[in-house]
């Protein structure tokens, strides 16, 4: 029932269905004209690229440097819709937060990990079937990393669910062992604390950070963008998963 939930309520609060419900509203004849205005200002505020990045800076997890020499057990990785999978064609198709991915590769290439957790299955109430992780495994052993460096959980549906079948996944002795965190900056702060919850000891280690440096010119400033409407829909989705996790103990 809360997985449903989640679900709706992250339909509801994108800024697009919004005003999407005040224009909609200005079809009435009482009060048309305020209800046009409010449609106009939140869809050019939630477009706005300087407000959203301002917004990512606040919340992200900021970029960290690991010490030389620090070997970890493992690099986890929880899933995020990074890849989908043609039937007819058996290919995998890469799309969001692939550099959750790619940064643990690179990590285990480099031996900062030594092996590589991956943790996800179906985020979706339209495909309960859909195995990420499978398919992400799938895609590591075809590059040349050996089958017996990659644990996978496949189970998952949420953060919550991620940290508590890595617990189970990786056994009984997991809390006294180091485990490296790569997922997404703005992801980080309720991974990190719910992977902890479970007495995991992770080292956050953020990727796909989207907020950079500022930009002052009146592109940034004042231009609209439609793709800033989805950044705000992944930074409410994320805030509002953050404090029903607390509300719900979870981190």
């Amino acid at each position: 029932m809360f997985f449903a939930l989640s679900k709706f309520l992250g339909v509801f609060l994108s800024p697009l269905v919004w005003v999407l419900i005040l224009a909609t509203l200005a079809l009435r004849k009482k009060s048309r004209k305020l209800y046009i205005i409010l449609s106009i200002l939140v869809l050019y505020l939630f477009s706005n690229g300087f407000l959203v990045t301002e917004a990512y800076r606040a919340w992200e997890s900021p970029m960290v440097k690991l010490r030389k020499g620090v070997v970890f057990d493992a690099c986890i990785v929880p899933g995020g819709w990074m890849v989908t999978h043609s039937t007819d064609y058996d290919r995998m198709i890469f799309r969001n937060s692939t550099d959750r991915l790619l940064q643990a590769v690179l990590l285990y290439k480099q031996g900062v990990c030594r092996k590589i957790v991956l943790s996800g299955g179906s985020g979706s109430l339209t495909d309960p079937g859909y195995e990420e992780s499978s398919y992400l495994q799938r895609y590591l052993v075809g590059i040349g990393i050996p089958e017996k460096d990659i644990l996978v959980e496949s189970t998952s549906r949420n953060t919550h669910e991620n940290a508590v079948n890595c617990l189970q996944l990786l056994g009984s002795e997991s809390p006294q062992k180091r485990y490296l965190l790569v997922t997404s900056a703005d992801h980080m702060p309720r991974a990190y604390k719910s992977f902890r919850q479970v007495g995991l000891n992770v080292t956050p280690y953020p990727v796909e950070k989207w907020a950079g440096d500022r930009r002052y010119y009146y592109g940034a400033v004042f231009f609209p963008k439609p793709d800033n409407l989805m950044r705000w829909n992944s930074l409410i989705h994320e805030i509002t998963g953050y404090w029903i996790y607390y509300l719900r103990g979870w981190i």
